[in-house]
């Protein structure tokens, strides 16, 4: 596992400052081992995010470009609806919360709330693996070859986001080239669909149509 950090001319305090890279490579995370083997929820070869620029005067945080390579999820649900993910997580969480100082008293006039912009984010050659028990029947769904692109990302929504997707589901394939806004929410666009594996999907999309 190897992590890198670029701080030239970062100056630390400073009212506008700009982090040039951060590398995060061959990270994995598994929860405890209930078996022989701990089970992987999350992996990945390569994240790389670039130009992280921050503006404390105008509460602004703006990174330029996000690009991971190769990342897989594992979900796994159980009938109680706990996910696998929230043992893995669990231990980290609780060293945080150890470590962190008692929450500070707000100020009587914190400001406007921070907006955090993301001009371009790239996923290469993902893979997710879903089991769901809470479903009736049961799901189990695989997505792998997952190649996103979304730009012009903010926490704001005042703009829709350009998305372009392409994955294998199951035997099938889904692709998705358009643009979505989260005020309404808006999703336009072209839907490419071929051999999707309806019995892994229909718990989910069930309740959203009128047939029998």
């Amino acid at each position: 596992d190897e992590v890198a950090v670029d701080w030239t001319g970062l100056e630390p305090l400073a009212a506008q400052m700009v982090l040039p890279e951060l590398r995060v490579q061959g990270l994995k995370l598994s929860a405890p081992a209930t078996g022989k083997n701990a089970a992987q929820v999350l992996a990945w070869q390569h994240l790389r995010v670039q130009e992280v620029g921050v503006d404390r005067s105008a509460r602004q945080l703006r990174v330029k470009a996000v690009e991971l390579a190769q990342p897989e999820v594992q979900a796994q649900r159980d009938a109680q609806g706990r996910w696998l993910h929230d043992a893995a997580l669990a231990p980290w969480l609780a060293l945080v919360d150890a470590a962190s100082p008692p929450p500070a008293k707000p100020a009587p006039d914190a400001g406007a709330p921070w907006r955090v912009a993301v001009d371009a984010v790239g996923l290469q050659s993902g893979r997710v693996r879903l089991q769901d028990q809470t479903t009736q029947p049961a799901a189990q769904l695989d997505v792998e070859a997952l190649q996103l692109r979304v730009q012009g990302w903010s926490t704001d929504g005042t703009q829709p986001v350009t998305v372009d997707m392409d994955a294998k589901v199951g035997r099938g394939r889904l692709g998705f080239q358009g643009t979505a806004s989260l005020v309404g929410p808006v999703v336009q666009g072209k839907v490419q669909a071929q051999d999707l594996p309806v019995p892994a999907i229909w718990p989910y999309v069930s309740d959203q149509l009128n047939l029998r």
